[in-house]
């Protein structure tokens, strides 16, 4: 079937009507002159036959010698379909201009893909690639792979190895991160203290531990500190030799784990009544057609639903593995929803909280953050619950706070 359908395209086919009492005498003829005939059939008016080649000339001159009438119904093949087209200029112009459009496209850059990111978030990245003018629509010609390492390694000193390669029409950047310089234990970041400076208190509690290792430590365990007190100072005195007089101090970066325990509030609300949205089962899919000029949605342009939610994917079109083009297609995907209130009962809604405060403790947990212990109580409301308390907790409570006065680092010689 493929063969036929290829040999239809590139060859040349007559379809041939013979009429007369010597058709056989035209078949031979036909053999004898290297014309080859097929599918030859008769019928009750005529025979019909199909030739191959460019032999219409030769089967008008045969069919006078045969004295029949040969008439030729169709022609099929390549040549009579640039023939049948040859007004058609656009036809013509089309492929070049694609070629042309292709080279075109393949000086810019139309995909930018990061991988090995982590503290950095991709928005960032895009962001300055967007200043340099290295990303989305510019200038492969504008890109030098090595300088373009140096200035993100400059930009962005947390990241240690950067490689840069262009593929295609695609910006492939590769980063390798320092992880302890990302590192973070709950919501109390792990100061880079490049200077000097004292470890205060984030809040205000009894101290539960402290474990010093640079500076001099201002209390112990067991003592009750205000927010803002210094706990470890890096303000470290030098004593004469008899060690009852200070003729210096030394300034260092003071360091510490410093755990605090002290009480937090927790309130948590929930309602009686609550509106559930449920999906009818209603769906409907409008494709589109997305590029920098704008966006064409084939099919609805509305909303089919008064109330719905809608899901969307989109593709961008590439040709081959990394010649990536300013088009995108996909498809919006709606669902039709209604709402309606339930109403829960006591029982009910005290699951809720309690299942909202376990998480809640999974969170703190996760943070780094011990509970000691709660005191909490149900309210009831118009129309709902509360729940409401306190929380008895043991948290990193230090903080880094620089000094502002100009004196000499401690470099650790002497």
């Amino acid at each position: 079937m493929i063969l036929r359908l290829l040999r239809r395209l590139f060859f040349i086919e007559h379809y041939l009507r013979i009429e007369g009492d010597y058709a056989e005498r035209f078949i031979n003829l036909c053999a004898k002159n290297d014309i080859q005939l097929e599918k030859i059939k008769r019928t009750e008016e005529n025979v019909q036959a199909i030739a191959i080649g460019f032999c219409a000339s030769k089967i008008k001159e045969l069919a006078d010698k045969a004295g029949i009438s040969v008439t030729i119904t169709k022609k099929s093949g390549l040549l009579y379909r640039f023939l049948f087209y040859r007004c058609r200029i656009v036809f013509y112009l089309m492929p070049p201009a694609i070629l042309v459009a292709l080279w075109v496209l393949s000086g810019f850059i139309w995909s930018v893909q990061v991988s090995g990111n982590r503290s950095i978030t991709n928005d960032m990245l895009y962001d300055y690639l967007i200043e340099q003018e290295w990303y989305y629509g510019d200038r492969i010609s504008n890109i030098v792979p090595d300088e373009m390492e140096e200035h993100l390694r400059a930009r962005f000193p947390i990241i240690t190895w950067c490689n840069v390669v262009v593929k295609g029409t695609c910006l492939m950047i590769d980063i390798k991160e320092n992880e302890l310089a990302g590192a973070q234990t709950g919501e109390y970041q792990q100061y880079n203290m490049d200077g000097y400076g004292d470890m205060a208190a984030l809040e205000q509690g009894t101290v539960a531990s402290i474990i010093t290792r640079a500076g001099i430590p201002q209390c112990k365990t067991g003592d009750s500190v205000s927010q803002g007190q210094i706990l470890v100072s890096g303000k470290i005195p030098i004593y004469n030799n008899t060690g009852d007089t200070v003729i210096d101090y030394r300034y260092v970066a003071a360091d510490a784990d410093i755990m605090l325990q002290y009480e937090i509030s927790y309130l948590n609300y929930v309602s009686a009544e609550v509106c559930v949205k449920e999906y009818t089962g209603a769906s409907k899919e409008s494709p589109f057609i997305t590029t920098q000029l704008g966006k064409w949605q084939i099919g609805a342009q509305d909303a089919p639903y008064e109330t719905f939610d809608h899901y969307s994917s989109c593709y961008q079109l590439r040709c081959m593995d990394n010649f990536y083009l300013p088009c995108y297609y996909g498809k919006i995907e709606y669902l039709e929803t209604t709402f309606h209130n339930i109403y829960r009962n006591d029982q009910q809604v005290r699951e809720i909280l309690i299942e909202d405060y376990n998480d809640y403790l999974e969170e703190l947990k996760a943070a780094g953050i011990e509970v000691i212990g709660d005191e909490l109580q149900y309210i009831p409301g118009v129309q709902g619950t509360y729940l409401s308390g306190r929380l008895t907790i043991c948290a990193p409570g230090g903080v880094f706070v620089p000094m502002e006065s100009s004196v000499v680092i401690d470099t650790g010689t002497d």
